[in-house]
């Protein structure tokens, strides 16, 4: 948690899957930070976001250095856009142990594979289209 995010919020409960994950809300993805950063949409809840982060957790949507992603779906089914960008995916960068998280919306999903070297991006697909 870096000195910018002091007055984050905290979401009161940790994630239930495997990392037991506290997690904030960033002010600088809050729009709070000016605009030069991946923002969350106004529209997106606090419990929207925090079940991202709580589904990448109990799937283990991570990539090899553990940052872990996560999608949010419409009830049709399809994906949700995350952020002021069209985002549809969220990431969650990887911290030390004991360090709170947090995430931002960072790819439109077609641009998710390049992102994800190495042939991991079809597994990684698999695990939320499956």
């Amino acid at each position: 948690m870096t000195p910018a995010d002091a007055d984050a919020d905290f979401h009161p409960d940790a994630t239930t899957g495997p990392r037991n994950i506290r997690y904030y809300f960033s002010p600088k993805h809050h729009g709070r930070r000016g605009t030069d950063a991946a923002t969350w949409l106004e529209s997106i809840t606090r419990p929207e976001e925090f079940s991202i982060i709580e589904e990448a957790d109990l799937q283990n949507l991570a990539d090899s250095d553990g940052n872990l992603y996560g999608v949010l779906r419409a009830v049709n089914g399809t994906l949700r856009y995350l952020g002021i960008w069209n985002e549809e995916m969220a990431e969650f960068p990887v911290q030390r142990a004991g360090e709170p998280w947090h995430g931002y919306p960072n790819y439109p999903w077609w641009k998710w594979g390049r992102r994800i070297a190495g042939g991991r991006s079809a597994a990684r697909r698999s695990l939320f289209f499956t």
